[in-house]
Formats: C-alpha cells, sequence, structure tokens
C-alpha cells in the first residue's frame, strides 16, 4: 500500500503517515507482511501486520503523544488493508447480511443504497464503464442469391454428427461454430457464414450474416439461429482536456456505451436468414445457456454513481426502462455492485422474462437443468470495516459513557474516514490516562487488533454463490450462500441430487501458503460436508463431477490427481491420488472408470515442457494410475487451446476419436544461420483413443504452405465419417480415418495474423529468431 493512498484515506500528511509506518517498523511493533499488493497502476506495494511483541508504557512516562502514535499509527495499518483488499488482482471480501431478498422502491433508494454499502468511492462499481442509454444498431443483412433454390431444412442430415462440447446433458452452451448434421455455422470476425457441409465434396457457403459489430458466440436450435454480439460505443463529452497533460485536441469526460445485443432468426431457409427478434439490453455479455427452446442470459451493466442512470433494455424496437421497483437485492454491503439481467428467451413464441439483480460482478457461473448459480469473491465494504472494528476492538476495552460516544458517531451522516478519525480520537483520550488498570487495556488492544486482522484475513477468502431457479423460462431467485476460498471455472461446480458441489483454493501457491477443498452444499446453500487442506502450496488446475465421484488436479511441481468419494454428501473422503508430472487442465470423461486429461507436461521442478494427452484408469480409485500418455515434441513451446477451452476438445468415444488445436515453433535446420531459426505450426491433432492408449492418427493445418500462417483452427467437428475444421479463413474437410483433405471452403477472411514466440510471422513471413 502506497503511503499517499493510506495519507490520503486518513486524511493525514504524506510524511506523518510514512514517519509512523518506519517508527512502528523499527520498533519491532509491525512488521512487513509475507505477501505484497499490486496497486492498480502496477506499484508494488507492502503490507504492514502486527508482531507478536507486546509494549509496555511505564505509567511514570506515559504521555498522550506516544499514546496517540500507537492509536495513530494502528489505524494507519487498518486503513492500509482496508484499501489494499479493494487493489485489482486481490481476492476481495464481502460480509454476509440478510440473505431475504428485497426490492427498492425508487432510483434515489437505490442510489443512498449504494453510497451506504459500497464504500466511499464516487467513481465506477464494477470493472466497466456506464452505460446511459439504449444503442440504436444497424441490424444485420442476409446475402444470399435470390435466383438459388431453397436450402431449407428438410434436406440430406447425416444421423451422427458432434455437438459443442458441454458440461451438463442437457444444457447447451453457446460457441463460434456449431452444425446440425448438415449446415455448419461459424462466426469469422463480424460474420456469421452457413455452409452447406454434407456430402462434403460439395460443400459451399450458401449465406452469410454481417453485424456492425463482432460477433460473439450462437446458438442453434432447429430452425433457429441465435447471435449474440457486444457493442461498444465511446461517447464524447465534448469537453477540452488540460492541455498541459494532453495533446490539444483531445477531449475528457467522456463515457462508454455498451450493450448484449441478441438476434433471433428463422433459418427455415438457410440459404436466406430472416430475422425474428432482436433483443438489446445494457451491459455486457456474461454468459448463456439454452435449454430445450429457452434460452437464458446473464449479462451485466457496470454503475456510475457521478452518471448515475436505470438501465435499459429495447425488444424489437421498443425501448423500455428498468423500474427501480423491479431491482432485486440482498442487504449486505459490497465493493463491487452491478446490475445483474438474468433474460430468457422463449424461441417459439418470443416471450422474453427480464429479472434484474443488484449484487457482486458475476464471475463463474453454472447452470444445471433448474437453476443457475452465479459466483464471485467476497468483497468487503469500507463500512464493514470499521463496523467490525469499532465491534471487536473498539468497545471491548471502552467504559459505558465513551462507548456511548463511539456509538454516536457511528450513527452520525459523516464519511468514513471522518467516522474513522473522530472514533480513535475517543480511544486516545481514553487510553491517555495513568495507571496499570490503562496499561493493561493498551495491550489489550493490541492483542484485540491483531485477531481483528486475523478475523478479517480469514473473511477475505470467500466466494459468494447465488442460486436461481428456471423452469420453462421463469426465473426465480432462491438462496444465497458462501464457501471458503476461490472458484476457477464452471467445472469446479455441480449440482447432483440436490446437492451442489464445489471445490475451491485459498491461500496463494506462489507464497507456499495454498491449500484445496471440496464442499457439499445442500439446496439452502449451507456446507454439510467437505474434504478441506488438500495439496499444500498448489492449487487447481482441473476438476471434474461425475456422479458420486469428483476428479480434482493440482500442481506447482508435480500433478496429484485426487479421486474423492461423494456417496455420502455429509461424509466425503479421498479415496486415492496419483502423483505424476506436469497437469491435466481439463479433464474429460472417457467411460466411468476412465478418464482423460489434456494439459501440460512439466520437469520434477515444475517447469512446464509442452502439451500431454493422459489417459487415466479410475477404476481403482483408492489407487488410480495413468494408462498412457502422448507429448507433442514435435517442436518447442507447444501449447493447446483445449487446456482452457474445453469447447475445443473434438471426442467420441465409438469412433475412437480425440481432436485439438495444437501449436508449437518448429526448428529450422540451416548451416548459414548462426543461431537457431524456427518457423510456427498451427492446427489440429487427431489421435486414435481407446482403452489400449493414444496414438497420433494424423494432422490437419490451415496454412497454405510452410511460410503462410493461414487461420488458427480453434474447432474441430464431425458429420458422418468427415471431420471438418474451422479456423476464421476456412473451413476443411478431411476423412475422419485416413484424415485425407476431401474439400476447403474459404471464409474470406482477411485479417493478418501476427505470431510473437520462438519464431515471428509478420503477414505470413518467416523472421529469425535469436535465442537467448
Amino acid at each position: 500500500m502506497s503511503g499517499s493512498e493510506i495519507a490520503a484515506e486518513l486524511n493525514l500528511p504524506l510524511n506523518t503517515v510514512t514517519y509512523n509506518l518506519k517508527t512502528l517498523t523499527d520498533a519491532g511493533l509491525i512488521e512487513k507482511a509475507n505477501r505484497l499488493f499490486w496497486s492498480s497502476k502496477g506499484k508494488k506495494m507492502e503490507l504492514y501486520k502486527l508482531s507478536n511483541k507486546k509494549i509496555i508504557i511505564s505509567p511514570r512516562i506515559a504521555s498522550r503523544s506516544i499514546i496517540a502514535g500507537i492509536v495513530g499509527v494502528l489505524a494507519v495499518v487498518i486503513v492500509a488493508l482496508l484499501i489494499a483488499s479493494n487493489q485489482q488482482g486481490i481476492e476481495k471480501i464481502n460480509i454476509v447480511g440478510d440473505d431475504k431478498l428485497n426490492k427498492f422502491n425508487s432510483i434515489e433508494e437505490i442510489k443512498s443504497f449504494l453510497e451506504e454499502n459500497s464504500g466511499s468511492y464516487g467513481g465506477y462499481y464494477g470493472r466497466g464503464a456506464e452505460i446511459r442509454a439504449a444503442v440504436a444498431s444497424d441490424s444485420a443483412t442476409a446475402k444470399a442469391e435470390s435466383a438459388a433454390p431453397s436450402a431449407s431444412g428438410t434436406g440430406e442430415r447425416a444421423g451422427d454428427y458432434s455437438k459443442t462440447n458441454i458440461q451438463v446433458e442437457g444444457v447447451d452452451e453457446p460457441d463460434i461454430v456449431k452444425n446440425d448434421g448438415k449446415y455448419i455455422y461459424v462466426v469469422t470476425g463480424n460474420k456469421v457464414i452457413v455452409l452447406d457441409a454434407f456430402p462434403a465434396e460439395d460443400m459451399e457457403i450458401i449465406s452469410e450474416l454481417e453485424f456492425k459489430d463482432g460477433v460473439r458466440n450462437i446458438f442453434i436450435n432447429k430452425d433457429k439461429l441465435i447471435i449474440f454480439t457486444n457493442h461498444y460505443e465511446y461517447i464524447d463529452s465534448g469537453i477540452p482536456c488540460r492541455t498541459e497533460r494532453f495533446a490539444i485536441g483531445l477531449r475528457c469526460g467522456g463515457y462508454s456505451k455498451q450493450e448484449t445485443i441478441v438476434n433471433v432468426y428463422d433459418i427455415s431457409d438457410r440459404k436466406d436468414p430472416k430475422l425474428e427478434d432482436e433483443i438489446k439490453i445494457e451491459g455486457n455479455f456474461v454468459d448463456a445457456r439454452m435449454i430445450e427452446e429457452n434460452v437464458y442470459l446473464i449479462s451485466q451493466k457496470w454503475i456510475n454513481l457521478n452518471w448515475f442512470g436505470m438501465p435499459r433494455y429495447e425488444i424489437n424496437g421498443i425501448e423500455k426502462v428498468v423500474d427501480a421497483r423491479q431491482v432485486n437485492y440482498i442487504d449486505a454491503p459490497d465493493e463491487n455492485y452491478v446490475f445483474n439481467f438474468i433474460t430468457s428467451i422463449n424461441l417459439e413464441d418470443g416471450e422474453v422474462n427480464n429479472e434484474v439483480y443488484l449484487m457482486g460482478s458475476s464471475n463463474v457461473i453454472y447452470v444445471s437443468q433448474d437453476n443457475i448459480y452465479i459466483s464471485y469473491m467476497k468483497q468487503l465494504s469500507q463500512k464493514y470495516y470499521l463496523e467490525k472494528y469499532v465491534e471487536k476492538v473498539v468497545l471491548p476495552i471502552l467504559p459505558n459513557e465513551e462507548s456511548e460516544e463511539v456509538i454516536e458517531v457511528m450513527d452520525s451522516d459523516g464519511k468514513i474516514w471522518e467516522k474513522s478519525n473522530e472514533i480513535n480520537e475517543i480511544l486516545e483520550d481514553y487510553l491517555f490516562s495513568d495507571g496499570e488498570e490503562i496499561i493493561n487495556e493498551v495491550m489489550e488492544y493490541e492483542e484485540l487488533l491483531e485477531d481483528f486482522y486475523e478475523e478479517m484475513s480469514r473473511e477475505s477468502e470467500k466466494t459468494i454463490i447465488h442460486k436461481i431457479g428456471i423452469d420453462d423460462g421463469e426465473i426465480d431467485y432462491e438462496i444465497r450462500g458462501e464457501i471458503p476460498g476461490n472458484v476457477l471455472n464452471q467445472f469446479s461446480m455441480d449440482e447432483f441430487e440436490g446437492y451442489f458441489r464445489v471445490v475451491a483454493t485459498t491461500g496463494n501457491s506462489w507464497s507456499g501458503t495454498s491449500f484445496n477443498h471440496l464442499y457439499v452444499l445442500d439446496e439452502d446453500l449451507k456446507i454439510v460436508g467437505s474434504v478441506e487442506d488438500l495439496a499444500k502450496g498448489e492449487r487447481i488446475y482441473s476438476a471434474r463431477f461425475l456422479g458420486e465421484r469428483a476428479y480434482m488436479v493440482t500442481f506447482r511441481q508435480v500433478d496429484p490427481l485426487f479421486a474423492i468419494d461423494l456417496s455420502d454428501p455429509e461424509n466425503p473422503k479421498v479415496l486415492g491420488e496419483l502423483k505424476i508430472t506436469g497437469y491435466s487442465g481439463y479433464l474429460h470423461p472417457y467411460d466411468e472408470d476412465h478418464l482423460i486429461g489434456i494439459g501440460m507436461e512439466a520437469t520434477e521442478q515444475g517447469r512446464v515442457q509442452g502439451v500431454k494427452v493422459s489417459l487415466f484408469d479410475v477404476s481403482n480409485a483408492g489407487d488410480p494410475k495413468e494408462v498412457d500418455t502422448f507429448e507433442i515434441t514435435d517442436g518447442k513451446w507447444s501449447n493447446s487451446e483445449a487446456v482452457s477451452d474445453p469447447k475445443a476438445v473434438l471426442f467420441d468415444r465409438e469412433k475412437n476419436v480425440l481432436v485439438i488445436p495444437v501449436n508449437y515453433n518448429e526448428e529450422i535446420k540451416d548451416p548459414r544461420y548462426q543461431w537457431p531459426r524456427y518457423k510456427y505450426w498451427q492446427g489440429v491433432y487427431v489421435f486414435d483413443i481407446d482403452l489400449e492408449g493414444i496414438d497420433l492418427r494424423g494432422k490437419i493445418s490451415h496454412q497454405e504452405d510452410e511460410n503462410n500462417y493461414g487461420g488458427y483452427v480453434r474447432r474441430s467437428l464431425f458429420i458422418a465419417d468427415v471431420l471438418y475444421t474451422v479456423s476464421d479463413r476456412k473451413v476443411k474437410a478431411n476423412d475422419l480415418n485416413s484424415v485425407e483433405e476431401i474439400r476447403e471452403v474459404k471464409l474470406g477472411f482477411e485479417e493478418d495474423y501476427y505470431q510473437y514466440g520462438g519464431g515471428i510471422a509478420v503477414d505470413g513471413e518467416i523472421a529469425e529468431a535469436i535465442i537467448n
């Protein structure tokens, strides 16, 4: 924490704060913590905590200045902790209050609630910018040859085709590529392109939709195409910037307008998509799911109290403003309030249902067929810090008269820092006295403050989880819960037979203080079972819940794969673990007794080497085994999008096939050069995989020659026995068994690619790389 930030919060001179911190550190009364924070400006900040040393003040030498110094500097430490907990990149905290869902009566009530509960910052809440109004954007135009015959959805389809790799059966997830057994729908830049892909020999583009903004992802549901885009626009305030700090002509004081747009198209004629519905919602796209004919969209709008306005949405050109009485909230302080929208869209009748929740910024989302779970790290408000400080530290050592003064200050309308100063003055006046009794109370103050710090530290690593029921488009908030730790991704969460299971990490792996935990929560999100304190010094890299089992991978130097029994939800237990080098960033079920791990190999010291695919036998969960591995050693620095994005994985057990995107740098042997030269390769690896092991079936790239980067292959799919690979630039069809090319279709995407690494490619040229 920088001295200037602490000084500003306490309303004290910078030199006073700096001097006091140095003085108490030199005296051994406080010490530097074993962790650092990084400010929003990227500066390293040291944190302080109380040491175990006690201070004894003799009655003969006790003076107002000495005790004032103690109280004042310890207040500096408290505020430093308070501010630091709200810095970027820090695991934040909140306080559980009343779990009852409430509604506001007016805009003024919402603003008052935010001002009272969100801390003392006057600007943005959340990480984004304020949106002032719904944005009118041009609808997409369908490009098709009117003279061409209709390409209806009744053409010849393959009965066997792959779908998006999803987490929960029956809950579809949006992606950049979809197919329905005949047509492939591809997101490329600001377009959605429809290809008639089956049979592969005749694959061709039959229509495309072009948008003003980049397309995020899509759904396909029978003859409906659902497209999500984000629109961003900067609104110039017209106020000139101060020329001594900015270039002449620049404007300051503007703001960003952001909205999520959902376009629903009728594609019964694939050659001529027709726009049916357009929904615009102020804010950013967070995630979406589709269950049967209902699409559920989660989006959020950041809040700026300086330019406060209620969120807007638009349905087929009719704009509406959210009424303050429609906003749901729970009375619990938070430093990062945003408007969270959950919107359901019925694809059969076009009905739109909106629910708005004022709560923390949505982070990790999990959706079952019955519930949406929204999670985020807790964030403790400055108001709550002060309230807890008074409750746990100040009031216990003050007599009745002084306690009443403190309570009056807390009930006043002053700012947080003003209340803090007044309370410390009361405390200082009381402690300025002769006698052993007061000396003991000074020592008690120090001990209480140390306990307070430890309590706040424990509270600082918790995740809030909101459970929201969904049923045929209806949205109904149910309950809120919390668990210790930070949740990695959606695969860290699971709902099974009325229980919610989740894995999380507390502490920091880089400082060796981390632990990993599994929690089982009941329908009211109360913890009923747990396995705690696994793999000290490591963090979770992947997890998978499969019925009554959970599998979790942690890593720092080696990769323990934990198998956990969940058959008794109230008494989960570790059955076994397997320690191997490297880690799996994604776990995929092969069958109920085997797992596929996609991740990175590493040395015994934990240095990452390259992509590794593993097959695990977990039939005996007490003794899991790694049956086989395939390490990609064709080049240096190999990596795969599949390690972090499960949608990049194509697996089919009946076809014994696994396909993942891979990239690496391959050394070029050339005696004319003193230093090694590298060229970049990117494409997919096609594996044969069964219970006997893993073998390479073939490789497919969209690079047009060895010196041309072509498109980055991000997705693969199959229709019948044809493997299709998709990049921004082309779709290529290959025989699934022989991997021989059948046909390719270019998509017209012309953006240049730049790759940085062992080799540097600029517009397809290979540059020399000097390896230090």
